[in-house]
């Protein structure tokens, strides 16, 4: 598993809506360099913008002056599904762990805050972190990932996913296999909808190779932990790779149609692909 440099270069597809100073484009005017407008001197007095153009042809005889914008902050969390069918596969967890620390020290960079919740069934409260400028706890967090046994039934704790993210519009990377019922990803994705969402699809290659052609193996249900013997036939795993790619075009199309391009990662992580993916998805 490849990790390389441990940082993401992102952007979002908005204007930051803090008044807090940083580095996306914003809705507050202040001490920017973007030119943002002309309006009553009295509205903004500031006499070393002063617009003396703008002044002398105003008919009313006000006097006008130069706003620009103020790049803000951005809130970015992330949201991962803690569930046994994450936990089933050792580089699923590790591939979390590498996205914790990567968007912690991007937002570091940019002056964003940035959090963490974690869910199964339910939202985790003992993975949970509000957004916060400081980001010390990430490493702390991704090593303890490692060491944590995902044992949840299901993903309907992203239904509660709104309900703790900051009210105005934040950048949320939802992380997941999304191996749910469709019913259940359109329902929180519709409730996210104020927010930019950035899907994060970790399949590995074992879901489809590491299967035989034929002969009897032990399966188990990831989610209930369930065991119990199949019979391989010959082309079963012709057959599953079909299945996943037609869950693939199924996934892909109800992410987009919801305006949340998916990221697909595998086994490995190229730190220069998944940042010039953000950095697209943003425009």
């Amino acid at each position: 598993m490849n990790h390389g440099p441990c940082e993401i270069h992102y952007r979002i597809p908005g204007r930051a809506g803090g008044a807090r100073p940083g580095a996306h484009p914003g809705r507050h005017a202040g001490a920017g360099e973007v030119f943002a407008g002309v309006v009553d001197f009295f509205h903004r007095p500031d006499a070393r913008r002063l617009e003396l153009r703008r002044s002398v042809l105003d008919p009313f005889r006000r006097l006008r002056v130069r706003v620009f914008e103020q790049p803000g902050a951005a809130d970015v969390v992330l949201a991962a599904d803690l569930s046994a069918s994450m936990g089933a596969d050792a580089n699923k967890p590790r591939q979390v762990a590498w996205l914790i620390r990567a968007l912690a020290a991007g937002a570091r960079r940019l002056g964003d805050r940035f959090g963490f919740i974690g869910f199964d069934r339910r939202i985790r409260r003992d993975w949970t972190m509000p957004p916060t400028v400081a980001t010390g706890w990430a490493p702390e967090w991704a090593a303890r990932l490692g060491t944590t046994v995902w044992e949840g039934v299901g993903a309907e704790g992203g239904l509660a996913l709104a309900e703790w993210l900051p009210a105005r519009p934040a950048l949320v990377v939802l992380v997941s296999d999304f191996h749910w019922p469709e019913a259940l990803l359109r329902r929180v994705l519709s409730r996210l909808g104020r927010h930019w969402v950035m899907p994060v699809v970790l399949w590995s290659g074992g879901e489809t190779e590491d299967w035989p052609d034929w002969g009897i193996r032990r399966v188990s249900d990831a989610e209930s932990g369930r065991e119990r013997l199949v019979w391989l036939r010959a082309g079963w795993r012709r057959r599953l790779r079909r299945r996943y790619e037609a869950r693939r075009r199924s996934l892909q199309s109800v992410l987009m149609a919801a305006g949340a391009k998916p990221l697909w990662l595998g086994d490995d992580i190229d730190p220069l692909v998944v940042s010039r993916h953000f950095q697209e998805w943003a425009v």
